[in-house]
């Protein structure tokens, strides 16, 4: 019977030979080998490494490139979105302004909160003028200010320009890319809502505006009322849009 020994020559203990057969079966005993550490010399270690690190770049290189070039992309649009909303944003707050005035319904609270929107437009838009304005009038009594605004108002029915409003580039490039966060992807669609709710606004104006012109006897009045409340409604949304839009403007 043989029995396996180490490397060197000796046999091994007992406890490590592991028979293979059944026990009591009066065949011959075979043993495996033990395991059998295989060590590795530096230089060999070094090898591997590099081979191991060359395999997994060739492998990974493709896919890290791309993710760096779409945080890039992804980048450049939400700047671009950024700059877009600080613009429309802009002359939404402009519009509401233009209404309040020509309704006679512009207060200390609302003046304010257009000085502030001055603030926080970085465009090229001249501000400077409007911007002094407005201080003037928070300068004001509130008295004074109440004169002031009662001669501003339009008296009678009066034309109004009121604008329509848009985000092209937000429209174009937001929905498919699938890299913008949520929660601009939600504040770009209220915006978008808001805006829709502002043309309809324009169109009922416009509306209300022609039929001035009929012969409408009794109902003239009404139609007047009716031109002045969708005046209304139309600073509204434009102020409500143009908060919402300060309000993703901030977080982007």
């Amino acid at each position: 019977m043989r029995f396996p020994r180490t490397p060197s020559g000796t046999l091994l203990p007992v406890a490590a030979r592991q028979p293979c057969g059944e026990p009591g079966m009066g065949k011959s005993l075979s043993f495996v080998r033990p395991h059998k550490t295989i060590y590795y010399s530096a230089p060999m270690l070094e090898q591997i490494t590099i081979w191991t690190l060359g395999l997994l770049g060739g492998v990974l290189s493709p896919a890290l490139v791309e993710a760096i070039k779409r945080k890039r992309e992804t980048t450049a649009v939400l700047s671009a979105v950024k700059t877009e909303l600080n613009e429309v944003g802009f002359r939404l707050v402009l519009a509401s302004y233009s209404i309040e005035q020509h309704l006679g319904t512009t207060d200390r609270s609302f003046l304010k909160w257009v000085q502030d929107s001055m603030v926080v437009y970085h465009g090229d838009e001249p501000t400077e003028n409007i911007a002094t304005y407005i201080s003037a009038q928070l300068s004001w009594t509130d008295e004074q200010l109440a004169i002031h605004v009662a001669n501003e108002a339009a008296q009678g029915v009066k034309a109004l320009t009121v604008p329509k409003f848009a985000i092209p580039f937000s429209d174009a490039n937001v929905p498919g890319w699938h890299a913008i966060p949520p929660s601009v992807r939600l504040g770009l669609l209220a915006i978008h809502t808001d805006i829709e709710l502002i043309n309809d606004a324009v169109d009922q104006t416009r509306n209300y505006f022609n039929l001035t012109f009929t012969k409408l006897e009794s109902n003239h009045e009404t139609v007047a009322q009716n031109l002045r409340g969708a005046y209304r409604q139309y600073g509204k949304r434009c102020r409500l849009a143009a908060q919402r839009m300060q309000r993703l403007y901030a977080l982007l």
